[in-house]
């Protein structure tokens, strides 16, 4: 992620929105690049806030302004970064937690084995939050609730979003033939074998145009599914304006970043030659004085008269008439 981190603004990608305000990219490995810059992000949130609430609103602005200064991307999607980051952060406290935490029985071994990157006085807050009765009770719903989702995607760094932008036309059955298709060779929650029968009798009912309702009972394996299921993270219509025509929106927002940047490119262009021209002149003429003693020249003066507004745009050029 350092090419991203150390990226120029005049090197901004661009990343697009669907109608669904998620964000969508030309190719896969640029929308994937976002969801792993995200992640890189919540190293800047300290893990000792109890929740994501409690991270400051300054501390988000900061993030999303910093996300703008790496990327061309919508205002719109500014909640669904500052999510994605938080989901990347909730989930590298749940991995502390379950190797610096459960892992062993008093705090005494906790603090010896404190990860090196945790300042002291952050692991010590860590410590008191998950010793909390509320918070233990807490997370024991929580860890039986998760066990019950075995249905787990394999796509990878590849969002629901970008799959569906290739597949504008697919239906819930064909991508979830996509996003679910099984590794002999790695472990997954739910039984492989189980998962690939599963897979074939769907691919069969869709080969041979067998009812829609008989193909979703096959997909949803009976189970009740939440609205981001197949489709990924969205936010809230209500929370949210209805986003403008999408490659309208897009086209026109590059346009006009690409237009601000010319302009601030022209504008320190001028700068930088002004100042270079005006450094060499101070030293040539610092040589004329040396070498003429009686010369008497006001380098500051001179500089500033050259350089005045007077000129017609170009260093050292002045109207013929002046």
């Amino acid at each position: 992620m350092e090419k991203v981190h150390t990226r120029s603004v005049l090197k901004r990608v661009v990343i697009g929105m669907n109608d669904k305000l998620q964000p969508v990219a030309d190719d896969d490995k640029t929308r994937a690049e976002l969801g792993s810059f995200l992640g890189t992000l919540r190293r800047c949130v300290p893990l000792s806030y109890t929740n994501w609430s409690k991270v400051p609103k300054s501390l988000k602005t900061n993030l999303w302004s910093y996300v703008q200064q790496r990327y061309i991307i919508p205002d719109e999607l500014e909640r669904y970064c500052l999510e994605s980051i938080r989901d990347s952060w909730r989930g590298c406290k749940s991995r502390i937690k379950t190797n610096h935490y459960k892992k062993y029985e008093t705090d005494e071994e906790r603090l010896a084995n404190r990860p090196e990157d945790i300042p002291l006085e952050e692991f010590k807050q860590l410590l008191v939050h998950w010793a909390d009765p509320k918070e233990q009770k807490k997370s024991v719903t929580n860890t039986e609730n998760r066990k019950c989702y075995t249905d787990t995607h394999t796509a990878g760094p590849v969002s629901f979003a970008q799959i569906r932008k290739k597949l504008p036309e697919a239906s819930d059955a064909e991508v979830f033939l996509k996003t679910r298709k099984r590794n002999s060779k790695n472990e997954y929650k739910s039984n492989t074998a189980v998962m690939n029968y599963r897979l074939e009798k769907i691919e069969k009912a869709v080969n041979t145009g067998e009812g829609s309702s008989n193909i979703d009972d096959l997909v949803t394996n009976g189970k009740t599914h939440g609205p981001s299921w197949l489709i990924g993270r969205t936010i809230k219509s209500a929370e949210v304006p209805t986003p403008p025509a999408t490659n309208t929106y897009i086209q026109e927002l590059t346009s006009q970043i690409r237009q601000n940047l010319e302009v601030e490119i022209e504008a320190k262009v001028k700068k930088d030659v002004q100042e270079e021209v005006d450094s060499k002149l101070a030293m040539v003429l610092k040589k004329l004085s040396e070498a003429n003693p009686n010369l008497q020249i006001n380098l500051g003066d001179l500089c500033a008269t050259i350089s005045s507004d007077n000129d017609n745009g170009t260093p050292l050029t002045r109207d013929a008439s002046s």
